[in-house]
């Protein structure tokens, strides 16, 4: 397992921050660990925290109507795991699903909030990670819609 302090001297967010920032950051972090198979997050749940991929891989799935769960992408190092945290009503909008062991380092939700209102420097590098994710996302579920309409 990565120490927290390992973990936030490589990532992106802190290294945008000050280090009164990154300690204010780094308090609210939790480290945690999944098994192969384990759910990191439940599509329709609340969404109450961030979740930085520490080590493991992560599939992403989403419940499709008729066809069950389809996977849309898989996730590792470095990546982050949701962003339903951040907006209105809170849910989250698809599956995390450890493919193997997974060491994540994750950020509760309202407190988080709550930070990123106190310290805009915070929370625009925070909003960076949330944009860079949704992108992924997109650009991934882009990709699933070519192969699922794509001409035989």
């Amino acid at each position: 397992m990565s120490s927290i302090a390992d973990f936030t001297a490589h990532h992106p967010i802190w290294q945008e921050l000050s280090a009164n920032q990154q300690q204010a950051l780094t308090s609210l972090l939790v480290q945690r660990r999944y098994e192969a198979e384990q759910p990191l997050i439940w599509q329709g749940e609340k969404a109450d925290r961030l979740l930085l991929i520490g080590e493991g891989r992560v599939e992403i799935r989403i419940a499709g109507t008729g066809i069950g769960k389809v996977a849309l992408e898989t996730i590792g190092p470095g990546e982050s795991l949701g962003w339903s945290w951040y907006s209105p009503p809170y849910l989250w909008q698809f599956d995390g699903v450890a493919l193997e062991p997974v060491e994540t380092f994750e950020l509760e939700a309202e407190p988080l909030r709550e930070l990123m209102v106190q310290d805009c420097e915070i929370g625009c590098a925070v909003l960076r990670e949330i944009v860079h994710t949704l992108s992924h996302r997109l650009s991934a579920s882009r990709m699933q819609l070519l192969d699922l309409y794509a001409t035989p």
